[in-house]
């Protein structure tokens, strides 16, 4: 896939969730390292997640399977308190995509998931590229 191709499927799939997200950045990215998987094959991953804090957290995805790849690539989403957001990414099928946020823009504070910045572990953040809908995710580290 040519570089144009994919800006332009990214600007698509941004203009689809543009009302339900202020989105800092444009689409996803890949740094051009390879897996080794000749694993072309897309699928559409949608994550619902639920920001239940009483104030914003921005929140990143990653692809833990080839390590190269993360939504949006430029900065975060970001989550207002009390809403509920779909984010649907376009990866390859069968990866593992993990989620991680914070509620400051630095990752510093609040962290949840693999972290703003992919720098933590965590039980029950990522789910398998295939296409569905994952359960809804409540954002629950408020203090």
């Amino acid at each position: 896939m040519n570089l144009a191709v994919f800006c332009s499927q990214r600007l698509a799939l941004v203009s689809l969730i543009a009302s339900l997200f202020t989105l800092v950045g444009c689409g996803g990215q890949s740094n051009g390292a390879s897996s080794g998987s000749s694993n072309d094959q897309t699928s559409t991953l949608t994550w619902s997640i639920q920001n239940t804090c009483n104030f914003t957290t921005y929140v990143r995805f990653f692809d833990k399977t080839d390590n190269s790849s993360y939504w949006p690539a430029n900065g975060s989403y970001i989550l207002e308190a009390g809403k509920t957001y779909s984010v649907a990414l376009s990866c390859k099928t069968h990866d593992q995509i993990c989620n991680g946020g914070s509620s400051s823009t630095d990752g510093t504070t609040d962290a949840f998931g693999v972290g703003l910045n992919n720098t933590q572990g965590c039980q029950g953040c990522c789910d398998t590229c295939t296409t569905h809908t994952t359960n809804t995710i409540e954002v629950v580290q408020c203090q």
